[in-house]
């Protein structure tokens, strides 16, 4: 009677074949842990960008007419009423050397910065720009009637851009 058993062939035949099939599902599941955690990135950078965007929009929008001091491409100044109806300053402003935006608020509007506040970190890009009444581009900060902010964040690979229009509810016409 003759035994059945297996040979040292087949045993690394096998072996091989394991091990191939394991390098592809690995390499399979590291594509989808790769994938994961760009899109969770991109999304938790994005998401900290429409923050930062929406404070900043809900400010401009509720400055006062004709309170807009600085009107330029990389920081605007203009001023607001508080929750008290106290005026207060405020002023956007973007930090190229070390990509962040800073939010600053001069609380009794006496011409120093009370506080300054790194409003997002990793910020690659701020444009502010500005239109009058007729939609032309405008310079001089009396004119202002609308307000474009363009504002790109990038960590790393990863980079979102984002846009916002405000019509400051005080200067409408």
């Amino acid at each position: 009677m003759r035994r059945k058993t297996v040979t040292l062939v087949e045993l690394i035949i096998v072996t091989v074949l394991v091990g191939a099939l394991s390098l592809g599902f690995s390499w399979y599941l590291m594509n989808a842990i790769d994938m994961w955690q760009f899109v969770s990135f991109r999304s938790e950078i994005a998401s900290q960008a429409e923050l930062a965007l929406a404070q900043m929009s809900r400010n401009i929008r509720q400055a006062t007419a004709g309170s807009i001091e600085d009107a330029k491409h990389k920081k605007i100044t203009f001023g607001m009423l508080d929750d008290n109806d106290s005026p207060i300053r405020v002023q956007y402003k973007y930090n190229s050397t070390n990509g962040r935006l800073l939010y600053k608020l001069d609380n009794n509007n006496d011409g120093t910065w009370d506080s300054s506040d790194i409003l997002l970190s990793g910020v690659s890009n701020l444009r502010f720009d500005y239109f009058d009444s007729s939609g032309n581009s405008t310079a001089t900060p009396s004119d202002v009637y609308l307000i474009n902010t363009d504002i790109s964040v990038a960590k790393g690979s990863q980079s979102a851009t984002l846009s916002s229009r405000v019509f400051p509810r005080n200067f409408k016409l």
